[in-house]
């Protein structure tokens, strides 16, 4: 019935000599792979040039790649990534690149190797979304994970299925020592972001490691984490509500809790517990929208336009360090050195005719000019603080668009330079334009930076502003594209 239909037997398929003399091709690569024999590769390449593309079009196999690097085998293993560099990202059957393997098979150098050929192998996800840096970080070889952060920085923010980083899975196995050195890591590269980011469960590193009791790795994060100490799991519990329930058993986590309360840990008692809609059906204070203009030119702002900030930021700091260097003058082009020999020396003059001038009746335009005097100092005053708030707010935005390094060599000795000429005027001038600065900041409650706007301990940017712009800049790109 089937061959009425059309149907041809087993031994007439033609694919079937084909698939045989692949399957034994297969079977002799597999064991060139085994024993490390380059000759016998390029012996099967001569009589089918496109054997490696053969295996590459099966999604998951386990390529003459994987088994030279489960055996140990370098040079087969470089030459077949030089021939085929795909394979070094294709998963086998079970989930597993090339680069799991020999870390499996604890292959050192053949490890190192691989990186050096393609440093980016470090962030290749695995089964579960596992790459090498978390295999290293579960295992706690410090040695390959100083390396693997040092050759591609990037792993670091690759996360697991569970949202897990390489610092949750640290703090997961108890490697204390690993999690130091990744904590020093993130210091270096100005990275603590990372330590507030949640698993599935919603636990940042705070609340693992005081879950697993790590009271060390606790001493090293709390200070680090003040802007969400108070960040909430999926339990609802903080940090603190954590602390307190160990504390019931574990008489050392007394410790903790003083350090926790001290950065400003609270339990969930004591927070507000308002939704995003909440918030949302609220109106917004004149704060709230100041907060929300520059968070949203943040996310707006292209390279283009960063340039242009930054060209104006540095017009503004260079006339507003000018205008604090050259002394002031007056409306008759005398400058205030002059002004002073000039008083002394009627104030000399005075001196010696004073029965003179006593005689002499105040006019009212005498008078008048004394009002006058009075309002141009007070417009001198004025121009002095303004002067210095502009040159201040430039820096400020010069050195959040520029990297670390290049904010501790350029801003800051241009900074202290200003600042001592301020001081050189008056200290009384000083004084006053620190408190006005000091007001300006607090008025805002934030920190001047359009790339990443800081509202310490606030809910309102954590829960609230975040997720809701969280996709801001793709949906602006859309309107702008459907726009005609």
């Amino acid at each position: 019935m089937l061959c009425s239909a059309g149907a041809l037997e087993a031994t007439s398929l033609p694919i079937r000599a084909n698939c045989t003399n692949l399957l034994r091709t297969d079977q002799r690569l597999n064991e060139a792979a085994q024993a490390g024999n380059v000759d016998a590769l390029y012996e099967l390449i001569w009589e089918d040039a496109y054997l490696l593309d053969q295996i590459d079009q099966v999604p998951f196999v386990d390529t003459p790649l994987h088994i030279a690097a489960s055996m140990g085998h370098v040079n087969f293993a470089l030459e077949i990534m030089r021939l085929k560099p795909s394979f070094s990202r294709k998963q086998n059957q079970y989930g597993f690149c090339p680069l799991h393997l020999a870390l499996q098979k604890t292959h050192t150098q053949m490890v190192l190797r691989l990186i050096d050929f393609d440093r980016n192998l470090v962030r290749v996800q695995g089964r579960e979304g596992v790459t090498p840096l978390h295999y290293v970080a579960e295992k706690g070889n410090v040695d390959l994970l100083c390396k693997f952060l040092a050759a591609c920085p990037e792993s670091i923010l690759q996360v697991t299925i569970r949202k897990e980083t390489a610092l949750h899975v640290a703090a997961k196995y108890d490697r204390l020592e690993v999690l130091e050195t990744m904590l020093g890591w993130l210091r270096y590269v100005n990275m603590d972001d990372i330590l507030n980011w949640k698993n599935d469960e919603g636990n940042t590193l705070l609340h693992i490691s005081i879950s697993r009791s790590h009271i060390q790795i606790v001493r090293l994060i709390v200070k680090r984490v003040r802007d969400q100490i108070n960040a909430r799991n999926s339990k609802d519990n903080t940090a603190m509500d954590m602390v307190k329930f160990h504390l019931q058993t574990k008489p050392e986590f007394e410790e903790l809790k003083s350090m926790v309360r001290k950065a400003g840990g609270r339990e969930r008692s004591s927070l507000a517990t308002m939704e995003i809609a909440d918030y949302l059906k609220r109106g917004l204070t004149w704060r709230r929208k100041v907060l929300l203009f520059f968070y949203r030119s943040s996310l707006c702002i292209t390279d283009e336009n960063r340039n242009a900030l930054l060209v104006v930021a540095v017009l503004i700091a260079t006339a507003t360090f000018q205008a604090a260097l050259t002394p002031p003058q007056d409306l008759w082009g005398n400058r205030s050195s002059d002004i002073d020999s000039a008083a002394n020396v009627t104030a000399t003059s005075i001196n010696k005719n004073r029965t003179v001038i006593q005689e002499i009746q105040l006019s009212p335009l005498f008078s008048l000019g004394d009002y006058y005097d009075q309002f141009i100092s007070g417009i001198s005053l004025f121009f002095s603080l303004s002067n210095i708030l502009s040159f201040s707010t430039a820096m400020k935005v010069i050195s959040h668009h520029l990297p670390y390094g290049f904010a501790v060599t350029l801003v800051y000795p241009l900074a202290f330079c200003f600042s001592l000429l301020v001081a050189g005027r008056s200290l009384e001038m000083l004084l006053c334009s620190c408190l006005l600065l000091f007001a300006f900041q607090r008025l805002l409650y934030m920190q001047l930076d359009f790339s990443k706007i800081r509202f310490r301990r606030s809910i309102w940017i954590a829960e609230v502003l975040s997720p809701v712009l969280q996709h801001y800049r793709s949906f602006r790109n859309e309107i702008k594209a459907a726009d005609p």
